[in-house]
């Protein structure tokens, strides 16, 4: 009577386990950047970036407004709205066919809700400043106002944000607009306040030939929720 045959034992050479691991970790790499695209998809997505801000604050901007960024992380909020085109880059153009901005001005703001203590400005030597919405350790979150903005003057004066008084910072200067070959008149606005034990922060920018009056109308709309 035959014996019966033990089962043949395959042992794994390092060359396979190698590539079995390789795999496991491109599966893992390709969830990680499906998710991180995904979450750039949302953060763009203009319907839910305007949502983002309306849930900030209520805000009167003229003309036709979509939402350009929009960051919802729990405590941490972001949007960012204008009244650009899509495309950044198409003005009104006059007789000439210079751009034409003094048929609406272009107005820029970003509006965020964060904890107490986790906001700061990092201003940079070359006059460009950006906003970071979220500075703790090992965090870092920043959005950057676009036109280009090159400012002149700059000075605090008392203002009010939701009906709180703050320090408003002004800076008046000038912006480059993507297919206009002079500098713009601009303003941008930033200010922030502490109500019911969150910090709401804005920066405002605007900029055509009636900057300064939209600057002024748009920031006296703001509400804070």
């Amino acid at each position: 009577m035959d014996e019966p045959t033990p089962p043949t034992v395959y042992r794994m050479s390092l060359l396979e386990g190698g590539a079995i691991a390789l795999g496991g970790l491109l599966v893992i790499v390709g969830g990680i950047i499906g998710l991180g695209d995904k979450a750039v998809r949302n953060a763009t997505d203009p319907a839910r970036a305007e949502a983002i801000a309306r849930s900030i604050v209520d805000y009167q901007i003229p003309g036709q407004v979509h939402g350009l960024f929009g960051l919802n992380l729990g405590s941490v909020k972001m949007g960012v709205v204008t009244n650009a085109p899509p495309d950044a880059s198409v003005q009104p153009r006059d007789s000439s066919g210079q751009p034409n901005t003094g048929d609406r001005t272009r107005v820029e703001l970003l509006v965020a809700r964060t904890p107490l203590s986790s906001r700061n400005r990092i201003r940079h030597t070359d006059g460009e400043s950006d906003f970071s919405l979220l500075s703790l350790p090992g965090v870092s979150i920043s959005y950057e106002i676009q036109g280009e903005f090159q400012p002149t003057s700059s000075r605090d004066q008392t203002g009010l944000l939701c009906d709180v008084t703050t320090r408003l910072n002004v800076e008046e200067g000038t912006a480059r607009l993507a297919d206009s070959p002079r500098p713009i008149p601009a303003i941008r606005y930033e200010a922030s306040i502490e109500l019911d034990a969150q910090n709401h922060s804005v920066v405002l920018m605007a900029i055509g030939q009636n900057a300064r009056q939209t600057a002024r109308q748009v920031f006296g709309s703001l509400r804070c929720r």
